[in-house]
């Protein structure tokens, strides 16, 4: 499984024959917005699609090869929709653009979450203390950070409460179960 990262909170899995788009900017009828997932089985690029199903809603999915959960988070200012995939693999959790640290009850309902892929620039997304306060709460096998800004502030400051080296930038990151067997967690950067 193969995941990719388009800017912002746009993040692209692939699995065998199947891409899940998250929340993507490129607009094609109703398909943009906030925790949008777009599903392409023929791996063509967004304006040409021609089976799409569009999901931004909590509940229990399956859809081409993708099995998968939105867990809706409610904020004291803010709701955002989370969405956990299940792969053989393990698990992938994508927290969109999440605002305020999620309550236990939110957190519980991510279930195991192997690899996190989380907003860490504050602003209008997670701050970074918060962003780290959730590693810990999940302790995924990798990290994902997404949502940090032009200038990397946002980064800089995750990376520092990650207390962790600024890792290389990686095209894309390829999820594999052998990836689960290490001891310590893995911070992955993706180029946009």
């Amino acid at each position: 499984m193969k995941i990719s990262w388009r800017g912002g909170s746009t993040i692209e899995l692939k699995s065998s024959g199947s891409v899940a788009v998250l929340n993507s900017q490129e607009k094609k009828e109703d398909i943009t917005g906030l925790s949008t997932l777009v599903f392409d089985r023929t791996q063509k690029k967004l304006p040409e699609l021609e089976e799409v199903v569009s999901v931004d809603w909590p509940g229990e999915y399956d859809v081409s090869e993708f099995a998968y959960k939105g867990v809706e988070i409610h904020g004291k200012e803010s709701s955002t929709i989370a969405y956990v995939f299940h792969f053989r693999e393990g698990n992938v959790a994508w927290m969109g653009e999440l605002a305020e640290y999620p309550d236990a009850k939110a957190i519980e309902a991510l279930g195991d979450v192997h690899v996190l892929i989380l907003p860490v620039g504050g602003g209008d997304v997670l701050k970074a203390k918060d962003a780290f306060r959730l590693v810990e709460a999940l302790e995924p096998v990798v990290v994902i950070p997404m949502c940090y800004g032009d200038e990397r502030d946002g980064l800089s400051a995750f990376i520092k409460e990650m207390d962790v080296k600024l890792p290389e930038e990686q095209k894309s990151f390829d999820f594999k179960r052998s990836s689960l067997s290490g001891d310590t967690m893995e911070l992955v950067l993706l180029k946009s």
